[in-house]
């Protein structure tokens, strides 16, 4: 392996003729990845039962989906006009015509602030998110005068002021007192940093003349930001958690195809060709009669150092390497994996890009493919295999057909067209041409002989409606049949499906109401409501739904989530 500190490479115009071979390659490989690249979910290794790739805790992660209970948030009303992470702003008309905001903070279920417009101060709410779920927010103060005052304040997730500004006069200074990015905010030339729970706290002064850089993303403790300069020369910048410039990687002006990977350790992947003079003998492939070099390059980023990989065997898609640790676990990867790739091998010094082609691999963080996908079924699509279960994978042929596997590789069932099965139920059930089925093939419920005219999918149960009437869940172990009083058994039961609430709409003593149900049939709240409206999103791995009730010119927000 050849080593070398903090690479340079010399300035200088592009002759027209490498300009001119640079157009061709660029639209070869343009033409050539039009197939696109389907990231693999699993990577199997041809021999070894499927199981040691998949986590030893079971199948793909699950979203907790199943609510708990609903709540009123007291003194909300109005509508929501922002959301950001755990935070929701809700804006209203008081009596008096003034503009009431409240900002809530929708996992704990309470209102951080209430502000309501004067004669003398008019209120403006801000929302900004951080990294994941994440959020804090700015309030600006103006007073209602001819010569208005403005003062500033950034507050936490929690409420919690952490900068203040007051006494500004110029409403130009609004826009450049505070600049967000990533995780961090810089206030007035200090700059603070807003952790996963969305505390703020300070992390460093900024210089008289200095400028918080921009960033693209941030992995582990490092910032990264790519870009291309004036001559088209691709350039990488990695910060450390200061902000401060600890390594800078430059393409040589006359790269190919240049491609950038942020592997789970941290480290800056690098992948790009260069033409070869026809007349040599050491080149990586031949692609429409052009010989040309594959380089791969690892930047250590607390270092600087690049470390060049010698013979590149395999060119990696555009966007083909899964590498953050929390994508990897979500889709049940064995802990032991860094990274997932997908490209084309390149053999006997020919690089085919076509979908028969295609494979996934593990690549470790030191840049060393150790396995890729076998072919387990004729005419696989390389890395057309993912996973619905514990134990159990779908894997896709050329000819868009669906193969049921086992841990072991075996073929267990097949599909003519994987869109024929309408849904996976938290990885235990699935519904296929009138029946519901488990991971084993088992008919769980016949539909069809059931009288069932139609279903939805809640969660991890089916929502089914049968021709009298009747309304049923079923979730692979019982039927819980949903409560219609007679006046309302000819109303609809609507479905929110990211939320896994079931709202059956009824009457009572000539007022509408609304019964709430969760996935698995337990009635939850009441509503005596005109309407009920329902946002439902995912925060922190949980389900969150805000349900909006509206009485004649009243409204009431409801929270329904996953937590007691």
């Amino acid at each position: 392996m050849e080593k070398e500190k903090k690479v340079t490479v010399a300035d200088g115009d592009i002759a027209d003729e490498k300009g001119t071979m640079r157009k061709k390659i660029l639209l070869l490989v343009l033409l050539l990845l039009c197939v696109g690249a389907l990231i693999a979910l699993v990577v199997i290794h041809s021999g070894t039962p499927l199981v040691d790739f998949w986590a030893v805790s079971g199948p793909i992660a699950q979203d907790k989906t199943e609510i708990v209970s609903v709540e009123k948030v007291e003194d909300v009303s109005g509508q929501c006009t922002g959301r950001v992470g755990r935070l929701a702003l809700y804006e209203d008309v008081n009596a008096d015509g003034k503009k009431v905001q409240r900002i809530v903070h929708i996992v704990r279920k309470e209102v951080l602030a209430s502000l309501t417009d004067t004669d003398n101060t008019l209120y403006t709410v801000k929302l900004y998110g951080a990294l994941g779920d994440s959020a804090w927010y700015a309030l600006f103060e103006q007073t209602a005068a001819a010569e208005p005052v403005y003062r500033v304040s950034l507050y936490d997730e929690g409420g919690k002021a952490f900068a203040e500004k007051k006494d500004i006069t110029s409403r130009d200074a609004l826009n450049t007192l505070y600049s967000p990015i990533l995780d961090l905010v810089c206030f007035d030339r200090e700059v603070y940093r807003i952790d996963a729970r969305g505390n703020a706290k300070s992390a460093f002064t900024l210089g008289t003349f200095a400028e918080l850089p921009v960033f693209d993303e941030k992995i582990a403790d490092h910032y990264y930001h790519t870009e291309t300069d004036a001559k088209g020369v691709t350039c990488w910048y990695v910060y450390n958690n200061n902000a401060e410039l600890t390594a800078i990687y430059r393409a040589p002006t006359e790269a190919l195809d240049v491609r950038s990977f942020v592997l789970s350790d941290g480290t800056l992947f690098t992948q790009y060709v260069t033409e070869a003079d026809a007349s040599v003998a050491e080149y990586t492939f031949v692609a429409a009669g052009v010989k040309y070099c594959l380089h791969h390059d690892l930047l250590n980023v607390r270092t600087g150092e690049r470390t060049a990989l010698k013979e590149p065997t395999f060119y990696i898609a555009e966007n083909g390497i899964l590498s953050e640790d929390s994508e990897l676990r979500a889709r049940g990867l064995n802990a032991s994996m860094d990274n997932l790739i997908m490209g084309y091998p390149i053999v006997n010094g020919t690089l085919d890009m076509n979908d028969h082609t295609l494979r996934a691999a593990l690549f470790s963080n030191r840049g060393r493919i150790t396995s890729f996908v076998g072919d387990i079924i004729p005419a696989m699509y390389g890395g057309g295999i993912f996973g619905v279960a514990k134990n159990r994978w779908v894997a896709r042929n050329l000819a868009d057909e669906y193969f049921l596997l086992n841990e072991w590789g075996t073929v267990i069932g097949r599909f003519p067209a994987f869109s024929s099965i309408h849904t996976v139920l938290a990885s235990k059930l699935f519904v296929h041409e009138g029946g519901i089925y488990n991971w084993d093939l088992a008919l769980l419920y016949d539909m069809d002989a059931e009288g069932v005219v139609d279903f939805e999918i809640v969660g991890s149960s089916v929502l089914l409606r049968k021709a009298e009437g009747e309304v049923l869940l079923y979730d692979g172990t019982k039927q819980a049949v949903i409560s219609l009083a007679e006046k309302n058994s000819g109303k609809k039961v609507s479905t929110e499906k990211g939320s896994s609430l079931i709202l059956v709409e009824g009457e009572s003593e000539g007022q509408k109401s609304f019964a709430v149900y969760n996935e698995c049939g337990k009635l939850l709240i009441t509503l005596a409501a005109d309407r009920v409206d329902v946002v439902a999103h995912t925060v922190d791995g949980a389900s969150i739904a805000e349900l909006t009730v509206t009485s004649g010119v009243e409204t009431a927000l409801y929270i329904a989530s996953t937590e007691d």
